[in-house]
């Protein structure tokens, strides 16, 4: 059995901001400002992450950043504590910083982590790691209260409130032989228009725009933007469509170029 597996951690001290680029996290893919005591929501994909009000008294910076494949499967003991045949599906780090002083916030509430994902099922695991090379497996099953966690069929929540540990989530797949390859559908930017404008695919679809006009344009999924705030021309951005639903896509900048995807 192969394993695909998803990686969070938690980074936040008192030292000054820091490039985390070399600790295999190199993408910075959404970011947050609050004010003291307000609350709010982390999006990429899908992962959210939720900031409860009252969190921070004062005001902080929270950064999501996206880590690379191979740097969680280099660490000395990956292959010897993970499960056996296991892949990184991807790693995330978390960092919040006081921005009037530009360090690490040390506390971290209790932020709540939820994965929608059509391979989440009743085998999904959970993993701690206490530092980048230690990798522990927590109390199992996942709906443990001690974890706070809830597991449902394609989907997964749970309650951060550990700084020191990073988290690793693993759900075994089927046999190599028997992996059918993941949908993918294509939507062009182009005459001030999306083509196609209406769209029905099944869930767990990948869907690349791609940017044909010279003008700049966006992507905004539900209201809330997803692609860059600029594509420009030849720029491609991809996002998974992985639950159901009807979902209203439009460009803030030429608000009248609209697409309508339907999943299934």
């Amino acid at each position: 059995m192969r394993t695909l597996a998803l990686t969070l951690a938690l980074f936040t001290s008192t030292t000054l901001a820091h490039d985390l680029s070399k600790a295999g996290f190199p993408e910075q893919v959404a970011s947050l400002d609050l004010a003291p005591g307000a609350g709010g929501t982390l999006h990429f994909q899908e992962i959210t992450l939720d900031i409860p009000k009252g969190s921070y008294p004062g005001p902080v910076h929270i950064d999501l950043l996206r880590g690379t494949r191979s740097e969680w499967q280099t660490f000395d003991d990956w292959d010897v504590v993970a499960p056996k045949n296991s892949d990184v599906l991807d790693a995330f780090a978390v960092v919040v910083t006081d921005p009037a002083t530009n360090r690490h916030v040390l506390k971290v509430p209790a932020l709540t982590y939820t994965l929608n994902d059509v391979r989440v099922g009743p085998a999904t695991q959970l993993w701690a790691s206490g530092d980048a090379a230690s990798l522990r497996l927590t109390a199992l099953p996942l709906r443990t209260p001690a974890l706070k966690a809830t597991l449902a069929k394609g989907q997964l929540s749970f309650t951060l409130t550990d700084a020191a540990h990073g988290w690793v989530v693993t759900t075994p797949t089927m046999p190599s032989t028997a992996i059918t390859a993941p949908a993918t559908a294509t939507v062009n930017l182009e005459h001030l228009a999306f083509n196609p404008a209406q769209l029905t695919i099944p869930a767990g679809t990948t869907v690349t725009f791609v940017q044909k006009d010279s003008v700049p344009h966006n992507v905004v999924i539900n209201d809330v933007m997803e692609s860059p705030p600029e594509l420009s021309l030849g720029q491609v951005f991809s996002y998974i469509f992985v639950k159901s639903g009807v979902y209203k896509v439009y460009c803030e900048i030429h608000p009248f170029m609209t697409l309508t995807v339907t999943v299934k």
